[in-house]
């Protein structure tokens, strides 16, 4: 070995002995990288599985609904009708194919005779049926369609109907009203007016004058003896509901879905006064949560009576309030809240009490003077649609939607 070869074999030695020469450049990177290795392998171990994340989510979403109170409902009583005197219910073929009778169709206006034995009912299914009340017996069915017969009132041992139908080559509908002798069932002859259907008819005490309500928002006078309509009552803006007279015949009240009562001269069909439904005054946000008062109306008139002596008006909502007026003072003597919407109303033959039905299924018997709740009868499973008391004894007659009407007994006052 020459000198040189061995002085650089020296100088080698040396240089890696001190540690100054690497023979492996590349082995500090390739350590760091795999402590990241090791040190990401520790995180991903460190953290839970995406479907543990989800476990672990529902366990803490299902203890927080588990800490929540749910709100106990509440539990409502079964409505269950009381039992009535007498109960009518018409009989109805089962139809061809089927082994079950139809359920009747909902009564729309009932109405007792002059003595009380027999009382009429008019439906949707276009008849008016009259009952021997005692012997729960029909007597009479009056095919009066071709429409649902929604007003009717029997006097006189005649009943009248109203109905309707559109006609074809005047392109107008025809609003009728049927008068029938109620004991042989023969139709006596047919008064035609309004171009709506009618919705209400009213008779005077003496059975001279005949009204009618109609959806074309006018009211008619008749003159029974000649079979013509001597006014036409014209003031209201919507559907006439309801109508009466009083017992001498001279003033007319209307109750019509715009929101009023109208009183008339029966003769002139002079508007004599006009009762408006209630207002009342609520708060309401606006969509940036400003809080103002505003007047909201309260829901129409649905039915109107007149007190035996004339000098009262009870008036009945669909916001269930029963109002009384001074017919002559022409002011709200009173206002009660009666049940849901009032669909029947009716004074008792003496003028003490009165009698609502509607919505809530139940009759209610006030005190006409007092305005005070003396009885609350449970009457149907659906709608009280009509009301009438009896001349003859302490009784009122009621019909439903549910088909059926019912005799109730009136508690006697107490002492």
């Amino acid at each position: 070995m020459t000198p040189l070869c061995r002085w650089s074999a020296v100088l080698l030695s040396l240089l890696l002995s001190a540690g100054l020469l690497c023979t492996r450049p590349e082995a500090g990177a390739q350590e760091k990288k795999e402590e990241k290795k090791t040190q990401k392998k520790a995180e991903k171990k460190a953290e839970p599985k995406k479907d543990e994340k989800k476990t672990e989510a529902k366990k803490e979403e299902k203890k927080a609904e588990e800490k929540k109170v749910e709100p106990k409902e509440e539990k409502k009583e079964e409505f269950v009708p009381d039992r009535p005197l007498l109960e009518l219910a018409p009989k109805l073929e089962p139809v061809k194919g089927s082994d079950t009778a139809p359920r009747p169709d909902w009564v729309n206006a009932i109405d007792y005779s002059d003595d009380g034995k027999t009382l009429a009912a008019a439906g949707r299914d276009r008849a008016v049926r009259i009952w021997d009340v005692m012997g729960k017996k029909e007597l009479q069915i009056l095919k009066a369609g071709p429409s649902n017969v929604k007003g009717m009132v029997y006097q006189q041992d005649k009943v009248y109907a109203s109905t309707g139908k559109f006609n074809k080559e005047k392109k107008a509908y025809e609003g009728e009203i049927k008068v029938f002798d109620a004991k042989s069932g023969k139709e006596l002859r047919t008064l035609v007016g309004h171009n709506e259907e009618i919705e209400c008819l009213a008779i005077s005490k003496d059975g001279k004058l005949l009204g009618s309500g109609s959806d074309d928002q006018t009211a008619k006078v008749w003159d029974l003896a000649s079979g013509k309509d001597v006014q036409t009552l014209k003031g209201h803006t919507g559907a006439i509901n309801s109508l009466a007279f009083t017992a001498d015949g001279k003033k007319v009240a209307t109750a019509s879905a715009d929101g009023t009562v109208k009183l008339w001269d029966a003769q002139s069909g002079k508007d004599l006064a006009t009762f408006k439904v209630s207002e009342t005054k609520i708060k309401k946000k606006d969509e940036k949560g400003k809080e103002s008062e505003v007047i909201e109306k309260g829901r129409p008139f649905n039915v109107v009576a007149f007190s035996p002596d004339g000098k009262r008006l009870a008036a009945g909502t669909l916001d269930g309030l029963l109002k009384l007026y001074d017919v002559e003072g022409q002011k709200e003597l009173r206002e009660v809240k009666a049940d849901e919407g009032i669909w029947a109303l009716a004074f008792s033959p003496d003028g003490s009490k009165i009698a609502t039905g509607g919505y809530a299924r139940a009759i209610k018997v006030w005190d006409a003077a007092s305005g005070k709740d003396v009885q609350t009868i449970k009457a149907h499973l659906s709608t009280v649609t009509a009301i009438a008391f009896s001349p003859a004894a302490p009784q009122l007659a009621s019909g439903s939607i549910d088909g059926l009407i019912k005799i109730w007994a009136l508690q006697p006052e107490k002492k």
